[in-house]
């Protein structure tokens, strides 16, 4: 069976899935950047009480088995013991792996959907009328900047996105070459970054989109994580006047604190099997301080 499982929630239940209040609940992990585009679309759609949560433990114990909960992380909702176990009780022949982000229907006990890029664009449109704050008026993918919207998906996903993991990978067999390929490539479509924040508050202009949400969640990464571990180390987040700007506009904006944890998500990436690359001690720094005044207006 495809290791994607792509059903979708709509307002109008036509899907088989129909957005109601306390219905759905997500699995995600503090480390994984993927997950963490769910939780921001909750974040900033006001779901926050709509849509329930649980975490993983942010150390993979067992490759063959995936994802655990644990006493500090336990499954409220189903009682598993690992992520698979939730994936065998919607669709016992599962056999891909086991990922977060999962949507998750309390009613019918199936998971509709795997696919982080699909949660996000559901948790933007079809929840509207539970949201409890005014950030359920954002719109992070309207019609009119859709084109916009997909075209810098279409490059900053397999640059930015990606291209982390594949500096790593090349670092990790010791492959100067690809190494060296692979960082002029990320480091490129950086710069391209820092030049449309130049001109523009975010990434289309001046309102928030998936477009920033995606790149958030790796930007957000870079400096603890990926500079460190992965050796993405010709320049830090830090050093782009406008990307850092940026990176704090959001932050502050849009309280985006309270969906991240800095331990838990160091400890998924230093503490377990992720492309090989894995360091006994956790690094202390750096210190970044996301509350210090931005001037994005």
């Amino acid at each position: 069976m495809s290791s994607d499982i792509l059903g979708k929630v709509t307002k109008d239940g036509s899907s088989g899935f129909k957005a109601e209040k306390n219905r759905y609940h997500l699995y995600t992990a503090h480390g994984c950047p993927f997950a963490h585009r769910a939780m921001l679309a909750r974040k900033l759609k006001g779901l926050e009480t709509i849509i329930t949560v649980d975490y993983i433990d942010s150390v993979m114990k067992d490759t063959e088995i995936g994802m655990n909960f644990s006493q500090q992380c336990p499954d409220t909702l189903n009682g598993k013991e690992n992520l698979r176990d939730v994936y065998l009780l919607s669709h016992p022949e599962y056999a891909g792996k086991a990922t977060v982000p999962v949507l998750f229907d309390k009613k019918t006990k199936k998971i509709v959907s795997n696919s982080s890029a699909d949660i996000l664009r559901m948790l933007n449109s079809e929840f509207d009328e539970f949201s409890t704050t005014p950030n359920g008026l954002i719109d992070l993918y309207p019609q009119s900047l859709q084109k916009e919207i997909d075209s810098l998906n279409e490059w900053i996903t397999p640059e930015i996105v990606f291209g982390v993991y594949r500096v790593g990978a090349a670092y990790r067999d010791r492959n100067q070459q690809v190494y060296d390929q692979q960082i002029a490539s990320i480091f490129n479509a950086l710069d391209k970054v820092e030049e449309i924040l130049k001109k523009t508050r975010y990434l289309t202009g001046d309102k928030l989109t998936e477009a920033d949400v995606r790149l958030f969640v790796v930007l957000f990464r870079f400096d603890p994580i990926y500079y460190l571990l992965f050796r993405c180390c010709k320049r830090t987040i830090v050093s782009y006047n406008n990307i850092w700007g940026y990176l704090r506009d959001m932050y502050q904006t849009f309280d985006l604190g309270t969906t991240i944890d800095f331990e838990e998500m160091k400890t998924l990436y230093f503490k377990s099997k992720r492309l090989g690359l894995i360091d006994d001690v956790i690094p202390a720094g750096p210190q970044l301080d996301f509350n210090k005044a931005h001037d994005r207006i």
